[in-house]
């Protein structure tokens, strides 16, 4: 999605209590950027993290916080430009 904003949707699975990671390739992210995330949608509740930024891509590290519902969760994001300051 190479948008500064958007949704990300889950394929149907049971969520986890171990951290994953994945990549989101974007286009409007620079190094500098600030990324912020936070669930729309789904019965579980999720901590999500951004545990990279790079040009083009950053990286989310997500786990359910308890539940384990098989569902198909939103998360929002928005991308924040930064400077070098």
């Amino acid at each position: 999605l190479n948008k500064p904003t958007g949704a990300i949707t889950f394929f149907s699975a049971a969520g986890t209590t171990t951290a994953t990671t994945f990549t989101v390739t974007n286009n409007t992210v620079a190094a500098t950027d600030v990324i912020i995330l936070n669930q729309k949608s789904g019965t579980d509740l999720y901590d999500l993290m951004v545990t990279a930024v790079a040009l083009g891509s950053f990286n989310i590290t997500f786990r359910t916080t308890g539940g384990t519902t098989t569902e198909t969760p939103v998360f929002s994001f928005a991308v924040i430009s930064g400077s070098i300051a």
